[in-house]
């Protein structure tokens, strides 16, 4: 800009507490080999308290790419994200959870302009213009004109390439840097739960607020081992009428504590009483 200001994302999450809490504050983001015990448990859709990567949408993703890298966690994460979702609403798309094609090849927005740069050779600056016309769909008269001027000057094959690769920032835009930012932290996440599940679901409790409601990070915590009973405290323990909770949560029975609560005593590995599903086709009926 002419003030010469530039803009930093500094990328906050509870996964960073989260980890810390399993392996401590010394965390090399980049030291992230293949682990087959990991990417099976990813490609299963055993998302579960990991966090940036346990909503069902990201479920969904992680069963369709089956990840094996971290360049698949962050294509799984740049597809479902908020900035891509709210494009395919602006690209008129019905239902943006279903329209997704996993096979479309995908395009960062770092990749997008680097693009523009190297087959229009004109500046970061202008192709970053370029890139943000073509993503929103729309066009100042001068930038367009300026636009056409540019690629009619190139080959017809180069332009056709360049825009075919392009075709999919409107409905498909992130940046790259964030993308793999967070796949480094959902593959760290996603180790631990492999391998370390006990700690990484005590972590997962002190420092995690669920999407989902309260009965299943417990709930999971405790099929791992986990005493759940202190967390269950800390849940309530926010107030000098605590401990009275505490003792009216033990009074009532499992469906008002559910009701009342979101979780229930989970004094055993069962689940909650009376609960079954069955199989029909392919399709499970709970």
């Amino acid at each position: 800009s002419k003030q010469k200001n530039f803009k930093i994302d500094i990328l906050s999450s509870r996964g960073i507490s989260q980890l810390i809490g399993i392996c401590g504050k010394k965390i090399d983001f980049l030291d992230c080999p293949y682990d087959e015990k990991t990417y099976n448990m990813l490609q299963s859709g055993d998302n579960i308290g990991v966090t940036l990567a346990e909503s069902p949408l990201m479920r969904k993703a992680m069963l369709q790419v089956k990840p094996k890298s971290i360049d698949d966690i962050a294509l799984c994460l740049a597809i479902i994200s908020p900035a891509a979702k709210e494009a395919r609403y602006k690209n008129n798309e019905d239902n943006v959870d279903d329209v997704i094609d996993y096979n479309n090849e995908f395009v960062y927005d770092d990749d997008a302009i680097q693009i523009l740069s190297s087959t229009l050779n004109i500046s970061f600056d202008l192709a970053d213009k370029f890139r943000r016309c073509l993503s929103k769909g729309k066009w100042e008269k001068e930038t367009k004109k300026e636009f056409n001027n540019l690629t009619d000057g190139i080959k017809s094959k180069q332009k056709k390439i360049m825009l075919e690769k392009l075709n999919n920032l409107k409905k498909y835009s992130f940046c790259r840097s964030h993308s793999y930012s967070y796949a480094q932290l959902v593959y760290k996440l996603a180790y631990q739960k492999a391998h370390n599940t006990k700690k990484f679901w005590e972590s997962t409790l002190r420092n995690v607020k669920s999407s989902y409601r309260k009965w299943v990070h417990l709930y999971e915590a405790r099929i791992a081992g986990v005493d759940i009973t202190g967390f269950i405290e800390k849940t309530n323990d926010i107030s000098i009428y605590a401990e009275s909770r505490r003792k009216n949560f033990y009074k009532l029975d499992k469906t008002e504590q559910l009701k009342k609560y979101g979780y229930w005593d989970m004094n055993t590995t069962e689940f909650f009483p009376n609960c079954y599903f069955y199989k029909k086709d392919d399709e499970y009926y709970f």
